[in-house]
C-alpha cells in the first residue's frame, strides 16, 4: 500500500509525521471523538532552515592564530646572514708589522737572503735573535752601529736600540705621540741605517733610504697605502 500523509490519522498515534497537525478531541463527555485540523497560518511557509557558513579565510585565520616570534625571541642560529649577532669589527692591519714587511722587501731587493731577512725581523722584535748567527762582516756592522752587543750567549739587541724600536712601534701604531725616545734620527734615516747594516753595507744607507721613502717610510711616520 503506498504511503501518504493524511490530514488526520487513526486515533491515538504518536507519530506526528503521519498527519498535518490534526487534533483529536471529544466535545462532550461520551461523545465520539472528532478530528480538528490545524488552520494554516497566512503568510507563513514551511521552509527548511539551512545554516549558511561563510567561507573561512584560512590564510588570515592562520596568521591571526599563529604567533610569529620576533628577532629578539629567536635563537642566533635561526637568523640568516649577519642577523642575530653584532657585526664583527673590521680587522685593521698592524701598522708596525706592515712597516717591518716593507723593510724586509727593500732588504730583499737590495740582495738580502732569507737569513739576513730573519735577522732584520729579529732586530725589530718580530722573532728571537737567539740562534741567528750573521756572518762576521754583518756582525761587525751591527756592533759598530750599536744595534747589537756580544754576549756569552751570542748576539743580543743593544738596550738603546731596543728602546728606539719600542718607541717607533708606539708611534706607528698610534699608541704614542712622544718622538723624544725615538732619538735624533728620523724614521726613514733610522730604517735605512738598520737595513744597510743588516746587509753589511753601511755605506749604501742613502740609496736604501730613497727606496724606503718610495714605499711610504717618511721622516716621522709610515704611509701604509704607499707600500
Amino acid at each position: 500500500m503506498p504511503y501518504r500523509v493524511a490530514p488526520c490519522a487513526e486515533f491515538p498515534n504518536d507519530n506526528p509525521s503521519l498527519h498535518e497537525g490534526a487534533i483529536w478531541l471529544c466535545a462532550e463527555i461520551g461523545a465520539d471523538a472528532s478530528c480538528e485540523l490545524r488552520a494554516p497560518e497566512e503568510g507563513v511557509a514551511l521552509v527548511e532552515v539551512v545554516e549558511v557558513v561563510e567561507d573561512l579565510a584560512f590564510d588570515d585565520a592562520f596568521e591571526e592564530q599563529v604567533a610569529v616570534p620576533s628577532d629578539e625571541d629567536r635563537a642566533p642560529e635561526e637568523l640568516g646572514g649577519s642577523e642575530g649577532r653584532e657585526a664583527e669589527p673590521e680587522q685593521v692591519p698592524d701598522a708596525f708589522e706592515t712597516f717591518v714587511g716593507v723593510l724586509a722587501d727593500v732588504a730583499t731587493d737590495s740582495g738580502a737572503d732569507a737569513g739576513t731577512v730573519a735577522c732584520l725581523c729579529a732586530l725589530l722584535g718580530q722573532s728571537r735573535l737567539e740562534g741567528i748567527v750573521p756572518d762576521e762582516r754583518v756582525t761587525e756592522a751591527l756592533v759598530a752601529g750599536a744595534l747589537v752587543v756580544r754576549t756569552d750567549r751570542g748576539l743580543m739587541r743593544a738596550p738603546g736600540f731596543t728602546s728606539v724600536v719600542v718607541a717607533w712601534k708606539g708611534i706607528l701604531r698610534g699608541e704614542s705621540e712622544d718622538f723624544e725616545p725615538c732619538g735624533a734620527a728620523t724614521l726613514d734615516e733610522w730604517s735605512a741605517n738598520l737595513v744597510a747594516r743588516v746587509l753589511g753595507l753601511a755605506s749604501r744607507s742613502e740609496g736604501i733610504r730613497r727606496a724606503l721613502r718610495l714605499r711610504g717610510v717618511a721622516a716621522f711616520g709610515f704611509v701604509a697605502n704607499a707600500a
